[in-house]
């Protein structure tokens, strides 16, 4: 009996998933519509499938604002996470699926913040053609950015 209980759990938590995400068929990134925590969103990425997404180069983050063009709605508030994360040391950004340092970003001239508890960051759009990184805290709830794992 607890095994169908926990089939049709998934099976809800799935069709869920297919509803809140919007996707763009020529697109490698998949752009949720539900506002999570950074933890929260970096399970639900792996649950799902997907990658984080990490924004690695230049050519990363164009492909990242592409993914994003449609959205109309500006400042960090509305942001994005991006699974980066300075929670080993309070320090150092890395990324938290590769562990990679962050050799690219894209901080907005006040970022990261020195905030103890911005240990988190997000991409948001400031204006129609412009996209910055900033720290918030992982407990925020954002939307985030996965990755269709590369075949």
């Amino acid at each position: 009996m607890t095994s169908v209980v926990v089939s049709t759990v998934g099976f809800l938590l799935l069709i869920t998933i297919r509803i809140i995400v919007s996707c763009d068929t020529n697109s490698k990134y998949m752009i949720s519509n539900q506002r999570v925590t950074f933890h929260d969103a970096y399970v639900r990425c792996r649950q799902h499938g997907f990658d984080p997404v990490e924004i690695l180069s230049g050519q990363d983050e164009k492909e990242i604002e592409a993914a994003l063009k449609n959205e109309t709605a500006y400042s960090w508030v509305n942001g994005y996470w991006i699974f980066a994360t300075n929670l080993g040391d309070y320090t150092n950004f890395y990324w938290l699926d590769s562990g990679k340092p962050l050799l690219f970003s894209q901080f907005d001239v006040s970022e990261p913040k020195s905030f103890e508890d911005a240990n988190c960051l997000e991409i948001y759009k400031t204006s129609p053609d412009n996209f910055l990184w900033c720290s918030a805290a992982c407990d925020t709830k954002l939307k985030f950015i996965c990755k269709y794992r590369e075949m």
